[in-house]
């Protein structure tokens, strides 16, 4: 099994793995991420299921892990650089059993187990990179509306259109963005979580045969959403300027400093993120396909014994599910998946 084989690896354990490099980044800490949404009781059961899988792991560990729930609608879940596992409520809610969960949550416990962050500068940078894209159109967006004084009806309707889309890109760039793991770092957390999930007690063949088909449809939809705010933040960007050309004095003449100041900035954000969509770096997994061959072939390799018949587990989903908690805050995700 791979977890036999981590004893023999070179993992980082300098000073920069106990902070996974990006400790003190507000980006790269789940307790920052947007949407997070309050659900104290279901993180302390997260955290719980999180802690059985990390009995598993047999070597030293840099870190705790910290569990955060988003209220969206995503299926998957994300290992952050300060050894945070935020879950997008749509987990919890379309996982159809415990052992799929527990799939899923070691894959992300393997990434920070295996110090992946320590190691990936490009996971570093795509936070940066995504935290200013935001800051950045956020502020041209409210300079050139803060500039024209809310007297001009068209800038404030354009505005009020381009508040809405500011809130769709933070929204988009801080929560639906993957990390861009490389293929063996992907395979190595794949095969974590078969062994973690299988070393307590979980089907993690029956688990790993379902999960990739809808990370991936997950993954599909995201791709669209992009699409449709990179056009609309595209169609604000115009309106507002196209409104805000009206008021010349207000942006400082339109042709002067100010105003091509705040115009560059409303629209350079904006071709930001069309760009950062175009160049592919949202992330690039391997075919369902693949990934579920490599997984069949890797059990057959690890456990040429085969692994013991298991029902499939409900017990921990069914207990989460029949709480008030849960009941609310499905409430709440399903009026942001309605905004967005």
């Amino acid at each position: 099994p791979f977890l036999k084989q981590v004893a023999g690896m070179q993992l980082d354990t300098g000073a920069g793995a106990g902070a996974m490099g990006l400790g003190a980044d507000s980006s790269a800490r789940g307790e920052f991420r947007a949407a997070r949404l309050r659900m104290p009781a279901t993180e302390a059961a997260v955290s719980q299921f999180i802690d059985r899988l990390d009995s598993q792991w047999p070597y030293a560990k840099a870190q705790p892990v910290k569990v955060f729930i988003l209220g969206l609608d995503n299926y998957g879940a994300e290992s952050m650089p300060d050894g945070s596992i935020v879950i997008p409520f749509g987990l919890i809610d379309q996982a159809q059993t415990d052992d799929e969960l527990a799939f899923v949550l070691g894959h992300e416990l393997g990434h920070i187990r295996l110090r992946h962050f320590a190691r990936n500068a490009r996971q570093q940078q795509q936070s940066r990179d995504n935290a200013q894209m935001v800051d950045v159109f956020v502020t041209g967006a409210s300079m050139v509306h803060g500039a024209a004084g809310g007297s001009n009806p068209l800038v404030n309707a354009a505005a009020t259109r381009g508040n809405a889309m500011n809130d769709a890109a933070r929204l988009f760039l801080q929560t639906l963005v993957e990390p861009d793991w490389s293929r063996d770092e992907e395979d190595e957390a794949d095969a974590t979580g078969f062994d973690l999930s299988n070393a307590d007690a979980y089907d993690s063949e029956a688990a790993s045969a379902t999960v990739f088909d809808k990370l991936q449809a997950d993954a599909d939809r995201r791709a669209a959403l992009s699409d449709t705010l990179a056009k609309g933040m595209q169609e604000s960007m115009q309106q507002t300027l196209t409104a805000s050309s009206v008021t010349s004095v207000a942006l400082g003449g339109g042709a002067g400093f100010a105003g091509g100041v705040k115009q560059g900035l409303i629209s350079g954000a904006g071709k930001g993120l069309v760009a950062w969509r175009a160049s592919g770096k949202q992330a690039k997994h391997r075919p369902p396909a693949a990934r579920k061959k490599g997984i069949a072939d890797y059990s057959a390799d690890a456990y040429p014994a085969g692994l013991p018949l298991r029902d499939e587990q409900h017990v921990w989903l069914d207990k989460v599910r029949a709480s008030k908690e849960y009941v609310q805050a499905r409430i709440v995700v399903d009026a942001v998946k309605a905004s967005v």
